[in-house]
């Protein structure tokens, strides 16, 4: 639970980062893959979009599996 926390950690303080540094530089926002709630309006264009929350359970769920198989007998 520790390193799903750490990692999903990890992701959003980099995304913050990266769009910071890129508002300063360029002056105008983007967004990544992972983005906090649905973008309706985006759908319809060929734009990736991840939902935040499901990104962090998957991030949990591939940590929990990977427990999972370091601790098999």
């Amino acid at each position: 639970m520790a390193m799903s926390f750490g990692l999903i950690l990890i992701l959003h303080f980099a995304q913050m980062i990266i769009r910071a540094v890129y508002f300063e530089k360029t002056g105008q926002d983007i967004n990544l893959v992972v983005t906090p709630g649905l973008a309706i309006g985006q759908l319809g264009e060929n734009m990736l979009h991840l939902e935040s929350f499901g990104v962090d359970l998957g991030i949990f769920a591939l940590c929990l599996f990977a427990n999972r198989l370091r601790y098999r007998i």
